[in-house]
């Protein structure tokens, strides 16, 4: 999740060549194997509203994603601070070396600054000074509102990384509705 109060992170074109540079389906399947199904979107497999076929995505190719890079006006190398589950620096560290290794690739460095559980914790409730965050969610029902509602609506957010007025809004909305397709 890209913390939206990060300058750094708010830059679309960073934005876009990071998260088009991966191939998640290829990292998930090499790192994890069985033990894992990807995930297109917000919405994991087996959730109202997932669509794994819905949501067809190219990846970047490298060059493009470094293309984007320099049109940002930033400075090579980037470097990002970011909070990343504890979990995710040990059992599962192979996904996170793959990400970070696409990353250093296109000139992203990325410092992991939450070495354990209690300053992932600290971090997630407090975004001020990280750039983003590397986590996972366990919902309380399988429900699109509880991947949505309960982890960026500024007044509930489980994690205070992103929100915006607009988003909040259609999430409201979203969440009243009784039609699979528009709660969707």
């Amino acid at each position: 999740i890209f913390n939206n109060k990060s300058p750094i992170a708010q830059v679309p074109e960073l934005r876009q060549a990071l998260c088009g540079i991966i191939r998640i389906d290829d990292i998930v399947r090499r790192t994890l194997g069985r033990f894992a199904h990807p995930a297109v979107g917000l919405l994991p497999p087996g959730i109202l509203g997932h669509d794994p076929g819905r949501r067809q995505r190219q990846p970047l190719l490298r060059e493009k994603a470094i293309e984007l890079i320099k049109s940002s006006s930033l400075s090579t190398p980037i470097r990002l601070k970011a909070a990343v589950h504890p979990i995710f620096q040990d059992r599962y560290s192979d996904v996170t070396e793959e990400l970070l290794k696409n990353w250093f690739d296109i000139g992203v460095q990325v410092s992991m600054e939450t070495p354990t559980i209690q300053s992932y914790l600290d971090a997630s409730e407090n975004a001020e000074g990280f750039d983003l965050l590397i986590g996972r969610y366990n919902a309380d029902y399988d429900d699109p509102d509880n991947f949505t509602y309960f982890l960026f609506h500024s007044k509930v957010a489980f994690f205070g990384f992103y929100s915006s007025a607009e988003l909040d809004k259609l999430m409201e909305e979203a969440r009243v509705q009784s039609e699979p397709a528009a709660r969707e």
